[in-house]
């Protein structure tokens, strides 16, 4: 594997060092989707009147940041994401507009959108040499991470068991780790009512 080392070497073991690391989120997403997995529909944009025809086309949509950008202008930021910028949030076409008339927005940040998906419970799966360690996260009984577990409750926290998923996921996760060449990493998915998988995020 790139970047382990014997104790004998006197060097620290790393995986996926930061030098060795030349993916990218968007890339990476139709990378996913080549492989075979599926993905919510997807638009990265700027421009109002495309956003708009989005939230036509799905009505609720998920917002989120490409980078550590704001969603809205280069000083002004989106009350609805929480003010935070890796916040992923719940849109609709009402809050949007809101914010676009209430503040006389005509251009924002790229940022990327895409169409919501209901879900059933959401899987962080770790892969490393070749196998996978999965979770499954019981996010949706709770309101704060409902939309995304990384909302963390403290309090309250989700519950989690192990979970094994199906033999052709994790050929395809397989493939999309060959593609972008990385030795281990984790994947975002999330299970629908009617037992779909949908590929959300890589995190490398």
């Amino acid at each position: 594997m790139n970047g382990i080392y014997a104790a004998s070497d006197m060097h620290i073991m790393s995986i996926n060092k930061y030098k060795d690391i030349y993916t990218n989120k968007l890339v990476n997403i139709i990378i996913a989707q080549h492989v075979g997995l599926k993905i919510p529909d997807t638009i990265i944009t700027n421009d109002i009147p495309h956003l708009y025809g989005f939230l036509e086309k799905h009505c609720e949509i998920m917002m989120k940041p490409i980078l550590l950008n704001k969603f809205i202008g280069y000083d002004d930021i989106l009350d609805i994401a929480g003010k935070c910028s890796i916040a992923t949030a719940k849109v609709g076409k009402k809050e949007i507009t809101d914010y676009i008339i209430d503040n006389n927005i005509t251009k924002f940040l790229p940022t990327m959108f895409q169409s919501y998906v209901d879900k059933k419970y959401e899987i962080r799966s770790f892969f490393l040499n070749n196998c996978f360690y999965s979770m499954a996260i019981f996010s949706q009984s709770n309101e704060k991470t409902r939309f995304d577990f990384r909302n963390y409750d403290h309090v309250k926290p989700n519950r989690t068991i192990p979970y094994k998923l199906p033999e052709d996921i994790e050929e395809k996760l397989r493939e999309f780790m060959k593609q972008i060449n990385m030795n281990s990493g984790s994947f975002d998915i999330i299970v629908t009512p009617n037992l779909e998988y949908i590929f959300l995020r890589s995190i490398l």
